[in-house]
């Protein structure tokens, strides 16, 4: 028996309880591919459909979040870089200064 998910964004979601679920490319113009798996168990449980419907009509800010968190890795990452350079410039430095010192 086909039903419908409760999705106020994605109102024409139908599945069967029972039988998995796999979306994908749900927002065909977004930039980011999308792809979601419901298991067997999960539709067979209306409350669980009801959360997992919850969830998909959440997505665009569970995807800003996510945009926002490897942003800020990224931040994080690059001024790790940064400092590696930084401490390689200084020993060399030194020790370019060193060695002249020794010449003189």
């Amino acid at each position: 028996m086909t039903k419908t998910m409760p999705s106020k964004n994605f109102p024409g979601l139908e599945y069967e309880a029972g039988v998995a679920i796999w979306l994908d490319n749900l927002l065909p113009n977004h930039k980011i591919p999308f792809y979601f798996h419901i298991s067997e168990s999960i539709t067979q449980n209306e409350h669980a459909i009801t959360r997992v419907a919850d969830v998909l009509d959440q997505m665009d800010e569970l995807v800003n979040k996510a945009k926002r968190h490897l942003n800020d890795i990224f931040q994080i990452n690059q001024l790790q870089t940064m400092s590696y350079y930084m401490i390689f410039l200084i020993f060399t430095f030194l020790r370019w200064k060193k060695r002249t010192l020794k010449e003189c």
